[in-house]
């Protein structure tokens, strides 16, 4: 939809039976690549089509791979290579993060406990959040791999981070030694650590997204009054928050686009990802 709330619009039905993971590759129309399983007990894996279906589809990564479920997936805006998170085996409390190149081969795994994460828009550094024991903390490290590097290391749940699409700033979720989760933005390199929305009682700030110039954040908005549930907006710099639109039945990240941006669409409009199995931690 558009960040005024109108043409809001299906961008992809998925048949959550046996598909897991999505992704729009920027740099080829029609092309996304997905995470399938044939069966119930089958393990996952990745593929490519015009649509969300393995009828004609391109094998990725094959079931071999062993995969047990599949949560996000991006494509980098060379559309060279597919990064996603996948479960290596049923038990495991968090995912690890691969890439493998668009046209299919052995995958490279860039980090072993990965929650959330985001590519920038370079292609050369990936933001996530990692559980340490009871809490997350935001990392970065090479697209490539590496050695990550800690930006936030408190006793808070920081999570959700997603970049500018400058790549100087880092939106994400805190809940700044609270209970419920706020906005916050920081720099690349973890400082300048900026509360953006203000807290209020039950009430959980989620998926902050930055537009294009950098100057709005968008986010999920969920409270105990399902009414004022949807998405917003809030300068980047903080103040007053607007809502976009009311939807109580919204998950919990926005991805704000730019004109010839990641999912191709001309002009900013902003997408609701709906990740199957997210877990947010209370």
């Amino acid at each position: 939809m558009k960040p005024s709330g109108t043409g809001d619009t299906v961008y992809a039905l998925v048949n959550e039976a046996n598909y897991e993971g999505f992704a729009p590759n920027p740099a080829v129309a029609n092309q996304v690549v997905f995470g399938y399983q044939a069966s119930s007990s089958a393990a996952f894996g990745i593929y490519s089509n015009s649509s969300v279906s393995v009828t004609g589809a391109t094998s990725l990564v094959g079931a071999s791979a062993g995969y047990q479920a599949i949560n996000q997936m991006q494509v980098s805006n060379d559309g060279q290579w597919v990064y996603y998170t996948a479960l290596l085996n049923a038990n495991d409390v968090q995912y690890a993060l691969f890439r493998v190149p668009i046209a299919g081969g052995t995958p490279t795994q860039i980090a072993p406990t990965v929650d959330f994460f985001q590519l920038n828009m370079a292609g050369t550094t990936i933001v996530f959040d990692q559980l340490n024991g009871s809490v997350g903390n935001i990392y970065t490290v090479s697209s490539s791999g590496g050695t990550p590097s800690n930006l936030t290391n408190s006793s808070s749940d920081e999570i959700m981070p997603q970049w500018s699409k400058d790549g100087t700033k880092i939106a994400y979720c805190s809940t700044n030694g609270g209970v419920t989760y706020n906005i916050f933005t920081m720099t690349s390199s973890g400082g300048s650590q900026t509360q953006i929305t203000k807290p209020g009682a039950g009430v959980d700030n989620l998926g902050p997204s930055f537009s294009g110039d950098g100057t709005m954040v968008s986010f999920i908005y969920l409270g105990s009054n399902g009414a004022q549930a949807g998405v917003y907006t809030v300068p980047s710099t903080g103040g007053s928050i607007s809502n976009v639109i009311f939807n109580p039945s919204l998950d919990n990240t926005t991805y704000w686009t730019t004109a010839g941006g990641r999912a191709r669409h001309a002009g900013a409009l902003m997408f609701n990802l709906a990740e199957r199995r997210r877990r947010l931690r209370h």
